[in-house]
Formats: C-alpha cells, sequence, structure tokens
C-alpha cells in the first residue's frame, strides 16, 4: 500500500528538501542533523545514558584502587568508553544509505539509475539494488538493509554498518576490560558497588559477545542480517568497508515560491 502525502508552501521563502521528505526520519539545525523515528526515542535514551554512566560509576566505585594497582589498563578502559560512545555517535547520525523515492529524484532532477531485474518498491516507487530493502520503521529504502535498531535510533545499511560493528566491538572490548580491572581489586576492597557493577558488566558483555559473534559471520559471509534471517541469497557485498556518497542533500533548496508536492 502506498502512503499518500500532500504538502503544500504558501509562503515565499526558500524552502529545503528536509521540509518535504516523505519518511519517518527527522531532522534538525536546518537539516544538518538527520535521526531515525521518534519511536525509538526510548531505547535510544535508554543506550545513550547507560553507556554515558556505566563508565562514571566505573570510575567513581573503583577508579581509585584501579587507578592504584595498574595505571594503564584504567586509561585503557576510559579510552575505550570514549571510543563506543564516538561510534554510537557516527552509527546513528550517519545516513545508512537512504534511496530517496521517485518524487524526491524528480525534485533534484537526478536519474537513478536502475536495472531490469531488481525489484520494485511499491511505497518508494523505485527499484531496489540487490541487498536493499524498505524500513518500514523509518518509511525508506535503504541500501544493503542489513536491520533498523531502535538502540542506535537508525537503520543499518551500507553507509554506517561499519560504525554499528565497530560500536559492538568497542563495546565489549570495554566491558572486558572493565571485568580484568575489577579482577585486580583486593577482595578486602571490594564492595556491594563492585559486585553490582561485576554483575552488571558480565550480562552486557555475554550479550553484545553473542552479537559481534554473529555480525562477525555476517561480515565474513559478504552477507546481511536481513538476508541470514530470512534465509536469501547472500549478496556477496563488501561495499561497506569503503566509503559511498550519500545519494541526497537534506539542505539542498526546493522551492521559492508556492509549490505543492504529493507523495
Amino acid at each position: 500500500m502506498i502512503n499518500q502525502q500532500h504538502i503544500k508552501f504558501d509562503d515565499e521563502r526558500e524552502h529545503k528538501l528536509y521540509e518535504i521528505w516523505p519518511g519517518k526520519n527527522r531532522f534538525y539545525l536546518g537539516g544538518r542533523i538527520m535521526i531515525g523515528p521518534s519511536t525509538d526515542f526510548g531505547p535510544n535514551f535508554f543506550t545513550w545514558g547507560g553507556l554515558i554512566l556505566l563508565p562514571i560509576f566505573f570510575t567513581i566505585s573503583n577508579g581509585q584502587q584501579i587507578w592504584e594497582a595498574n595505571k594503564l589498563l584504567f586509561i585503557c578502559t576510559l579510552l575505550l568508553a570514549f571510543l563506543t560512545l564516538f561510534f554510537l555517535f557516527l552509527t546513528q547520525f550517519t545516513d545508512p544509505g537512504i534511496i530517496p523515492r521517485k518524487n524526491i529524484f524528480e525534485i533534484m532532477n537526478i536519474q537513478w539509475e536502475t536495472e531490469s531485474a531488481w525489484p520494485m518498491c511499491e511505497t518508494c516507487q523505485i527499484k531496489k539494488p540487490p541487498g536493499s530493502s524498505h524500513c518500514k520503521q523509518c518509511d525508506n529504502c535503504i541500501l544493503m538493509f542489513d536491520h533498523h535498531c531502535p538502540f542506535v535510533n537508525n537503520c543499518i545499511g551500507k553507509r554506517n554498518y561499519k560504525y554499528f560493528a565497530l560500536f559492538l566491538a568497542s563495546l565489549l572490548m570495554q566491558g572486558l576490560s572493565i571485568l580484568i580491572s575489577l579482577n585486580k581489586i583486593n577482595p578486602e576492597e571490594s564492595n556491594g558497588l563492585t559486585d553490582f557493577l561485576l554483575i552488571i558488566v558480565c550480562f552486557i558483555s555475554a550479550v553484545i559477545g553473542v552479537f559481534c559473534f554473529f555480525h562477525l559471520i555476517v561480515i565474513l559471509s559478504g552477507s546481511t542480517t536481513r538476508q541470514i534471517i530470512k534465509h536469501l541469497e547472500p549478496t556477496n557485498s563488501f561495499d561497506w568497508i569503503g566509503r559511498s556518497q550519500q545519494l541526497f542533500n537534506p539542505t539542498m533548496i526546493i522551492a521559492t515560491q508556492q509549490q505543492e508536492f504529493d507523495f
């Protein structure tokens, strides 16, 4: 079923592409920042809050003992915490590889090159390259669509998969570093906070370890999460490793006077 959307501009100011964007993405700072749908707020807030509080809690509860036991280990743990947040930021705020809808390509005056064998997306009215799929949460077609992750408030696709993989790897290494650090503490100096932190980090590390192992299989097979779950033929594509260009510019000026758009 095709979602219909009608937008009309009655003023004469310049309008930008993000103002008529038909998907569920949200834009801020004049279209310079794009994130996923508002329905992901809870899981995404939990992710950011947890990953910010974890190193703070680690430092407050055990920082002094670990610093005295092994300064390098303490510094490495905090650096890994920073890297985890850095890759989370890149994963969330990088365009995953959105393919604009037919109407958007027409507005941008760009011809979307396709092949006859590619399947048609009835919502976007475009032909999808191999490995691409329409995300129901974001309401966009994504190049090399892996999955939609509410915890990072974004789809995972061709342009941000490498950041997502590095996010998982750095989070796992951070967890292991914290566990090694806690092991350096003299049992006589440990407290209830240490035991609580140990349980939390063990659980997180175990879960993330499973995800890391799964995505290692995804990477080595040249497939995607969607293709593995749905038993689809892998595309054997490693295009996500390189740098790919964004297919649209949200800040592109598209109107200077009264205009109407139908999607």
